[in-house]
């Protein structure tokens, strides 16, 4: 598989308004970058939460699509997704785990990019390549014929997180725990209390769809949970 340079033009980001810089290349990557990869992996997340080098190499062995920014020689951000298939009306067919989310192979037929991983090294963090970064996975999904892109986002304020100056909000929690324990439906406003998913709102416009227990264990900011979110592509 040949690594394939994604053109960045105007219309790309034409839903934005922000003028971006070009000091950075987006890159479909392959698997003679995957010591890259790794590398950035250790760098982009706590231990306990980064990606081996065995489950690297699983995912471009099954085909994933990875797309890489790059800074002069430097990967400097990285989003990785499996083709999937999402029905809105029935939860019990989406992914109870991350492994499931994240492990499988791509699925035929397919309607959905399932994105489980997005990432940006912390020297890039809070400048244009993350907001790039996410319009070139929805341009590139669009391309691959998907009609949804999904993505698993991280909820921090359900415990806190210092490292990242989170703090810990308990009507956030609150609100989850009544979903998660008694079924019920949260309100926009819930969800958006969490700067993580607040920022993906902000973003993307998108539909909160699902909370799910017990999603990531080794994520203890987000006590494990995550909120299954879908932006429904045009």
């Amino acid at each position: 598989m040949q690594a394939k340079p994604i053109v960045l033009t105007s219309n790309t980001y034409k839903k934005t308004k922000r003028m971006y810089s070009t000091d950075f290349a987006i890159q479909q990557l392959d698997s003679s970058m995957l010591g890259a990869v790794a590398s950035f992996e250790q760098q982009a997340w706590p231990a306990h939460m980064a990606a081996s080098h065995q489950s690297l190499k699983s995912r471009f062995e099954l085909r994933h699509t990875m797309l890489g920014a790059w800074h002069n020689s430097q990967l400097i951000g990285l989003a990785s997704w499996r083709l999937g298939w999402l029905d809105k009306d029935n939860q019990s067919l989406f992914p109870k785990n991350f492994t499931e989310f994240s492990g499988a192979p791509n699925s035929a037929p397919f309607n959905a990019a399932f994105v489980y991983n997005l990432g940006i090294h912390p020297d890039f963090r809070g400048k244009t390549s993350t907001t790039q970064l996410v319009h070139a996975v929805l341009n590139h999904a669009q391309q691959q014929g998907c009609q949804y892109v999904i993505g698993d986002g991280r909820c921090p304020s359900y415990r806190g997180s210092p490292t990242e100056g989170i703090p810990q909000r308990l009507n956030f929690k609150n609100a989850l725990d009544n979903i998660i324990l008694d079924d019920k439906t949260a309100e926009l406003e819930d969800y958006l209390i969490d700067p993580i998913l607040n920022f993906y709102y902000r973003l993307l416009k998108c539909e909160f769809l699902w909370v799910i227990p017990d999603f990531i264990p080794e994520d203890i900011s987000s006590g494990g949970h995550r909120v299954i979110f879908c932006k429904t592509l045009s």
